[in-house]
């Protein structure tokens, strides 16, 4: 009855479980200011999405955190427009870069596959010892 069919993925899934996916997600990359790809593509992988088709399609939940976030950081002034216009075109381009290298051969996506959870891992504890050794230093909480 809540299942709905995605003609790309070749599978159903609950429609409850995705919509609980991308808020879940969502108030994660919110709260920690942090993009969702690398908890939304396994997520999706897990509840029976093939791993193309989740690396590509959680992008559109990217978009929409990172909207939001920005937007929100708009409002306190903290956001540098021209080095976001920097990182946007170097981001393209290495996006489809990336895209078109994965796209060459299969072994790409099993390295890629299997590199991304130490790498998140590595990311998430250099991130959040940053911000810990920030928060302890300037006397301010910084989240």
């Amino acid at each position: 009855m809540w299942n709905l069919y995605l003609p790309v993925a070749g599978n159903s899934i609950n429609i409850l479980l995705l919509f609980g996916l991308g808020a879940g997600v969502g108030f994660l990359s919110g709260l920690f200011g942090v993009g969702g790809g690398f908890l939304m593509t396994p997520l999706l992988i897990m509840a029976g999405i093939p791993s193309t088709v989740a690396a590509a399609s959680d992008s559109n939940q990217i978009v929409a955190a990172s909207t939001s976030g920005t937007y929100a950081h708009y409002r306190m002034g903290n956001v540098d427009f021209k080095m976001g216009f920097l990182l946007l075109v170097g981001g393209v381009a290495g996006g489809t870069l990336g895209c078109r290298s994965s796209g060459c051969s299969e072994p790409w996506e099993t390295l890629i596959l299997s590199s991304r959870s130490p790498m998140s891992l590595c990311w998430g504890w250099w991130g959040f010892t940053c911000s810990w050794r920030a928060s302890r230093t300037s006397g301010k909480k910084t989240w």
